[in-house]
């Protein structure tokens, strides 16, 4: 008897119509568009953060340069590791490869400004920051 009322009572829950109720995910999560999003907005974020990438090399090119190396890929053949000409060609070959798949990359899809953008800006805080530790060593 008792399970006969349990799945009526179930049976009768689960049974109520659908546009009784409102849906689930519109009432915990409204719907919200979008923002729009100026391409222009979009190519000067990236142009800015080509600027901060290209300071962020260069302190970090200035406060290495004739010091102990300690990244090996950049000091190949280098008497005591030390940084030079060498290691800032090679430097400068990787960032310029980097910008040069982003430019290829961009120009196929420009939606990839945004997130290349925000990949220089967090590179070049790295960098900045490989500036700071240079400089208090």
């Amino acid at each position: 008897m008792k399970t006969k009322a349990i799945t009526l009572l179930l049976v009768s829950l689960f049974s109520l119509q659908a546009a009784d109720l409102p849906p689930a995910t519109e009432a915990i999560y409204p719907r919200i568009p979008p923002p729009k999003l100026d391409p222009n907005d979009a190519a000067r974020l990236y142009r800015y953060s080509l600027i901060s990438l290209a300071a962020g090399q260069a302190a970090d090119l200035s406060t290495s340069w004739g010091r102990r190396e300690l990244n090996p890929f950049l000091t190949p053949g280098s008497p005591h590791n030390r940084f030079g000409l060498q290691s800032a060609g090679l430097k400068a070959a990787f960032l310029s490869s980097s910008l040069a798949v982003q430019s290829w990359a961009i120009r196929r899809n420009p939606r990839y400004r945004r997130p290349f953008a925000i990949l220089n800006f967090i590179s070049a805080a790295a960098l900045g920051g490989v500036a700071l530790s240079n400089m208090s060593h």
